[in-house]
């Protein structure tokens, strides 16, 4: 008897162009992908009333994915960790290049949050 039987799940079939995008984020189901997305989205790009307007252009979903790829996050704790540095630095990039004294204060405080973060991934890695 087969794992999918045993469990009364039916294999998931999912998109191609979805499987690197669940195999970063260590996603079990569409759903699961779709809700991480969104909010990796919402949170670097903001939030929308109008559904229209929530979509993250796909170059930024696949610079997301990119991004994650190179951390290479083994287990889900890893893949927060990588997803909390990439949505800090890229927002405190976004942040930086506005013109207010303020936003470039906050986008400075995010990077230096994402270093840190990337700090404590690597000595998470090396065993420390």
């Amino acid at each position: 008897m087969r794992n999918d039987q045993k469990t009364n799940r039916s294999p998931i079939n999912v998109p191609k162009e979805l499987v690197p995008l669940m195999k970063a984020f260590h996603a079990a189901s569409k759903e699961a992908i779709t809700a991480l997305i969104v909010e990796a989205g919402s949170s670097i790009y903001g939030k929308s009333d109008r559904p229209r307007n929530r979509q993250v252009p796909k170059r930024k979903i696949k610079m997301i994915c990119d991004l994650m790829a190179q951390l290479s996050p083994v287990d889900e704790i890893e893949t927060l960790l990588a997803a909390q540095i990439i949505a800090s630095h890229m927002l405190g990039m976004k942040k930086l290049a506005q013109s207010y004294p303020e936003d470039r204060k906050l986008g400075l405080k995010f990077l230096k949050f994402s270093n840190e973060s990337l700090h404590f991934f690597q000595k998470r890695r090396r065993g420390v």
